[in-house]
C-alpha cells in the first residue's frame, strides 16, 4: 500500500521526466529512404522517361496502415511517369492508392537539370511524405 509520501516521491519523479527535453528518434529528422523502384513491378523500366534514383521520406513505416514506404514511392514515380510518357508534361498533382490503401492527393514539382528533371512530390497531412526521383529521357 502506498503512503501519502511515496505517492508524492511518484508523482515528483513523472513531473521531473516531464521536464525533461525529448531525445533519441522522436527528436530525430526524418531522412530520405531509398527505394530500388523494381520491389513492387509497377515502374515501366524501358518506359520513356525512366525514374531513377527513388527516394522517400515518410514518418510512419506504412501509409494508411497497410502500404510500406517503397510501394508508396513506387506508385508516385509510376503515377508521374504515366503522366509524362511520349513527351508531355508531368502532372502537377496525382492521386496515389492501391487495391487496401490510399493517401489522396500528392502535389509535385519539377526541376530541370541537365540531362534530367529532377521530382519532388509532396504529401501533407495525414500520412505526409515527400518522394523524390529523377525523370531521365530514355534513348
Amino acid at each position: 500500500m502506498l503512503t501519502r509520501l511515496s505517492f508524492l516521491a511518484v508523482g515528483a519523479a513523472l513531473a521531473l521526466l516531464a521536464l525533461t527535453p525529448a531525445t533519441g528518434q522522436a527528436a530525430a529528422k526524418l531522412r530520405y529512404h531509398a527505394c530500388d523502384g523494381k520491389k513492387y513491378l509497377l515502374l515501366d523500366p524501358s518506359g520513356d522517361p525512366l525514374v531513377k534514383l527513388l527516394r522517400i521520406k515518410m514518418a510512419k513505416s506504412k501509409a494508411d496502415g497497410y502500404a510500406p514506404r517503397c510501394l508508396v514511392a513506387e506508385a508516385v514515380a509510376m503515377q508521374v511517369q504515366m503522366g509524362a510518357s511520349g513527351g508531355k508534361t508531368p502532372p502537377a498533382t496525382i492521386t496515389v492508392y492501391g487495391a487496401r490503401w490510399g493517401i489522396g492527393k500528392v502535389k509535385c514539382h519539377y526541376t530541370p537539370m541537365t540531362g534530367y528533371t529532377q521530382a519532388q512530390c509532396v504529401k501533407t497531412g495525414k500520412d505526409a511524405s515527400t518522394t523524390r526521383f529523377r525523370l531521365v529521357p530514355n534513348g
